[in-house]
């Protein structure tokens, strides 16, 4: 029989002991050991070496709570010869897989195990040593931070609500169960509860449970809600435009809810806008309005709902008509001031009916429009907008006028008058005179009569048309041409047969072309249409004056007729008509070499040449001469 010698550990003072065994696992006698090493069937032998000292053991234990997470750390005792110390710890007397250092944090598998520590003594020249710790109590599971469970949301029918756990701490896998009234909600498992008419009137509350391995399984209930209202989506009536009324329809609360309203632009609460109208400012123009509906009952959630945003909002402006209201006139609708980038459309009305066709920005009155009331429809759209129309008042009836024109001759001192035209039966005129454009002070009368101040400008004249009923209208004439300043010629010379008349002007304005005309009794003298005339025998007895003819370009063309002429008479005395003959009108021929004169009928008075003729005897005495004896 072979003999070994063995360590045991006693677990009651943690001390080496040496074993003497048999062969076939004999237990013979414990001792104290002393050992040397060596080994028997190849396993490894502490032999008992009686040379050797004993190492005196330390007594360890263990601080530290045994739960699952926290760390045990190990108290190694009082080991008097300063050995070399190693750590092992085990759990339920099993060893625990790599732990060997001074401290343990616990995990799920050392649940409801008992834990304690062995160290084990080395020291040159001593018999190695161990040392066992008490066991701690059975490792327990941790428990979740103190948690909280919160519902957010608004406790309303077609509203979400959220059941919020940030707070457990750690994080746990959570499992949710809603509650109404404090009954289970069947299906409602997850995080969000969407509220239905089945949940009207009920108190919300929310279960979470919170698991997760090495810990308690925790539950928490949230506090419950207030009763859950019924807050439906409120519409909004109502065109989105500057100056428009815009009312919320509240739709269909829980009955005895208190409504509050608060209206928003592009999102931004309106000072003010707290009621169930709002009527459109300007300064909302080119923004979306909402209107938030809040909703308050004693015991019931707090609910606050919001329309859908309207269109963006249109500035708008009612139209007017500008242009005369008369038959033939052009009318031009003017949209005024609307949101930029709109555009226009129109139609055109009389006494309130669609004029077919009449659909631009402008209209020419025709004659199916005389006496009618004009109006106009503009029609605004922008993309995103509302599309608005926006109608101009009624003008006053359309009158009938005509253009005036003027008559008269444009030259100073010529009167001009007025032709108003055809208008509207029992029109009442009024009168304006313009020169150059300018009102001429006191001239508003149908007649003018030019000054002087009035040569070298253009006349005008304004005829206003007024009837009760109808429009005022003011026509204005085309200008006439420039005023001509003109003279009444005078005629120099003397009216006498074989004299020459000259035709003298006068002043009129500078740089005037004239052309003549000269009469005789009135008539006309053909060809004579120079400055200048010579009075021939065929005038004796008759008057003279001459036409003088006065053109400028761009000036009106005047005639001035000069006074007439004493009747034209003739000389006592004249030049022969001829080598032979004296005229008929002065018959006797005087001879200025023998100072005779010769009579007709007298002897020598066929063969006298006449050097000088007279018209009578006593011309010719008067002249000297004498009469011819036969």
């Amino acid at each position: 029989m072979s003999v070994i010698f063995t360590r045991v550990l006693s677990r009651a003072t943690g001390v080496a002991l040496s074993a003497v065994l048999v062969l076939g696992g004999s237990l013979i006698a414990i001792a104290p050991a002393s050992a040397a090493t060596g080994t028997v069937n190849d396993q490894p032998i502490e032999v008992i070496d009686p040379e050797l000292s004993s190492l005196t053991p330390g007594v360890p234990s263990i601080s530290g709570t045994p739960k699952f997470g926290d760390v045990l750390f190990v108290n190694m005792g009082e080991w008097p010869d300063a050995p070399t110390l190693n750590v092992q710890w085990l759990a339920d007397d099993v060893l625990i897989d790599g732990a060997v250092s001074d401290s343990l944090q616990l995990t799920v598998a050392e649940l409801g195990k008992q834990i304690s520590v062995r160290v084990t003594a080395t020291k040159s020249g001593f018999v190695s040593a161990e040392a066992l710790s008490e066991q701690t109590a059975p490792v327990v599971a941790a428990s979740f931070a103190a948690t909280s469970v919160t519902i957010t949301g608004t406790a309303a029918v077609g509203f979400t609500l959220a059941a919020s756990t940030d707070n457990w701490e750690p994080e746990a896998a959570l499992s949710y169960q809603w509650l109404s009234d404090g009954a289970v909600i069947a299906g409602a498992t997850t995080p969000e509860l969407t509220l239905t008419t089945a949940h009207k009137d009920k108190r919300i509350s929310v279960k979470v449970t919170g698991a997760l391995d090495g810990f308690t399984t925790r539950t928490v209930t949230s506090a419950a809600t207030g009763k859950v209202i019924t807050a439906p989506k409120p519409s909004v009536s109502g065109s989105a435009v500057v100056g428009s009324m815009l009312t919320v329809k509240a739709n269909t609360w829980t009955t005895g809810t208190t409504l509050t309203y608060q209206w928003y632009a592009n999102s931004t609460a309106i000072s003010g806008a707290t009621k169930s109208t709002y009527v459109v400012s300007s300064a909302r123009s080119g923004q979306k309005l909402t209107v938030r509906v809040t909703g308050k009952k004693s015991g019931y959630a707090t609910a606050t709902t919001s329309s859908s945003s309207t269109a963006y909002v249109m500035r708008t402006s009612t139209p007017s008509i500008s242009g005369t209201l008369a038959y033939g006139s052009t009318l031009t609708a003017k949209p005024n001031t609307w949101t930029t980038g709109s555009t226009f459309s129109y139609q055109w009305y009389a006494d309130g009916k669609a004029v077919s066709g009449a659909t631009k920005s402008t209209f020419k009155l025709g004659s199916s429009q005389k006496a009618r009331q004009i109006s106009v429809k503009v029609t605004g759209k922008k993309s995103g907008h509302p599309t608005v129309a926006k109608a101009s008042a009624k003008t006053a009836k359309v009158l009938t006028a005509g253009t005036p024109t003027i008559s008269g001759t444009r030259a100073v001192g010529s009167t001009l008058t007025a032709k108003v035209g055809t208008w509207t039966a029992s029109t009442k005129f009024s009168y304006q005179w313009y020169s150059n454009g300018a009102a001429i002070s006191g001239a508003t009368k149908s007649t003018l009569t030019l000054s002087s101040s009035s040569a070298g400008t253009q006349i005008t004249v304004k005829v206003t048309g007024k009837r009760s009923g109808y429009a005022t209208v003011a026509k204005a004439s085309s200008k006439t041409a420039y005023v001509m300043k003109p003279a009444t010629p005078t005629i120099s010379g003397s009216p006498t047969v074989t004299k020459t008349l000259s035709a003298k002007t006068g002043t009129w304005t500078s740089g005037t072309s004239f052309k003549y005309q000269w009469y005789v009794n009135g008539a006309a003298v053909t060809g004579a249409t120079k400055s200048t005339l010579k009075v021939s025998s065929s005038y004796a007895g008759k008057t003279i004056k001459v036409k003088v003819i006065g053109s400028k370009s761009g000036y009106q063309t005047v005639s001035k007729v000069s006074k007439s002429t004493a009747k034209a008479g003739y000389p006592s005395r004249t030049v022969p008509a001829s080598s032979w003959n004296c005229p008929s009108w002065a018959p006797i021929k005087g001879n200025e070499s023998s100072m005779i004169y010769h009579m007709k009928g007298q002897r020598f008075y066929e063969r006298t040449n006449p050097e000088e003729c007279f018209r009578s005897e006593a011309a010719a005495k008067n002249a000297g001469y004498r009469k011819a004896k036969v």
